[in-house]
């Protein structure tokens, strides 16, 4: 299966909504659960999936995503630990978030710089776009 042209744009569409602040820290995603991360900065959250990405109410679904797409978190991970009202819930952080085989041999890997969340595309030789 190969990129149709109304799935690139759907990708192409992330790039242009833009960051409403610089971030004073790093981002990390957090793997909530093992179809979701979800990042947070600045009263501004993305969430994650397999198949779409959700920013501040703003949903991108991938047209025809990869059935064997799966999220994962990249880099060394940390512990953060929230403790509300007696309950205590621990997630682990990661400073990347990608979903491997969106596409065949076409991955999409998240991260943060210091004024915007960004992201790759990573085409393995032979991809097909």
């Amino acid at each position: 299966m190969s990129i149709t042209r109304t799935s690139l744009l759907a990708i192409i569409c992330l790039s242009r909504i833009p960051a409403a602040t610089t971030l004073d820290h790093p981002l990390y995603f957090e793997e909530r659960s093992s179809g979701l991360f979800e990042a947070r900065a600045a009263g501004q959250s993305v969430k994650i999936y397999a198949d779409r990405i959700e920013l501040d109410g703003v949903t991108l679904r991938f047209v025809h995503p990869s059935s064997a797409a799966r999220l994962e978190g990249i880099g060394t991970p940390a512990a953060t630990t929230y403790i509300t009202r007696g309950s205590t819930r621990s997630f682990r952080q990661y400073p990347k978030a990608g979903i491997r085989n969106l596409y065949p041999r076409i991955d999409a890997m998240f991260y943060a710089s210091p004024e915007q969340m960004e992201y790759d595309l990573d085409f393995a030789p032979g991809a097909t776009p």
